[in-house]
């Protein structure tokens, strides 16, 4: 049975994803497109989106730039590097479908795009909001930082060898029960749950996959002091690759909510 709280005490939840996620390979492929150009004009302005689904990924968006860029290497290099290399992990970087939308700018968006004092040039609205905690070393609330840790040491594993069944594509949540004191301040007691999705190669049975990830992941990453009072995990293998978007998980990887 899971532990019940104590009186004031709360939960706080954080979520982060694998190199290989989706909706991370768009922005790994956005900003490998936004490199590329300052790499051949640092005067570039660019506006790129990615999305992807099985089998394809497609950018598009604006650009004012003197770069000549071969925008499909750029994206086959970036779905390369984080491990997409055969059609059963949903993407094959040598075969997949590369849609290229991108066109220059008109003049006047390019006249505004290089004009750092015109009022509006290059704004982008939206709403976030974070806090700096001494809770761990990277100053992140513990939630984000352990599932930052899980994700990593995924994403590690799976490329060097003993997680070698793993997909590229995973995603964690890390609940932790935090309490509050009296002078106001919350401290984090214990991690209350840990969720994994993950997807894993026909060569492995689901079981051992579970236990791979509770024994080399979640307890090798987690302080052994956390994981007091009976955590619950949660490990859900998927068959099929969600769709991704650029930019759709940056609010929660800068802010740690």
């Amino acid at each position: 049975m899971p532990t019940a709280l104590s009186t004031g005490s709360f939960l706080f939840a954080s979520e982060s994803l694998t190199e290989g996620h989706p909706d991370k390979l768009c922005d790994r492929v956005a900003d490998a497109v936004l490199d590329a150009c300052l790499a051949q004009d640092a005067d570039s302005r660019v506006v790129c989106d990615a999305c992807t689904k099985s089998g394809m990924v497609m950018i598009l968006g604006e650009v004012v730039s003197k770069a000549s860029v071969q925008y499909e290497q750029v994206i086959r290099e970036a779905a390369k590097a984080v491990g997409y290399d055969g059609e059963d992990k949903g993407l094959d970087w040598r075969t997949m479908n590369v849609i290229v939308a991108v066109e220059d700018q008109g003049p006047n968006i390019a006249g505004l795009a290089g004009n750092a004092t015109a009022e509006g040039a290059g704004e982008v609205q939206g709403v976030a909001c974070g806090y700096a905690t001494d809770e761990a070393a990277d100053s992140m609330p513990l939630s984000h930082s352990l599932a930052t840790k899980l994700c990593a040491q995924m994403d590690k594993l799976r490329k060097e060898g003993p997680l070698s069944w793993l997909r590229p594509a995973a995603r964690v949540q890390v609940t932790v029960e935090y309490k509050e004191e009296a002078d106001g301040s919350v401290m984090p007691q214990r991690v209350q749950s840990v969720a994994i999705q993950y997807s894993h190669s026909q060569e492995v049975k689901t079981e051992k996959a579970d236990k791979d990830l509770l024994e080399q992941v979640a307890k090798a990453v987690i302080p052994e002091r956390f994981l007091e009072g009976d955590p619950q995990f949660h490990f859900t293998a998927k068959s099929r690759s969600d769709s991704g978007l650029a930019g759709r998980c940056l609010d929660g990887d800068t802010y740690g909510g």
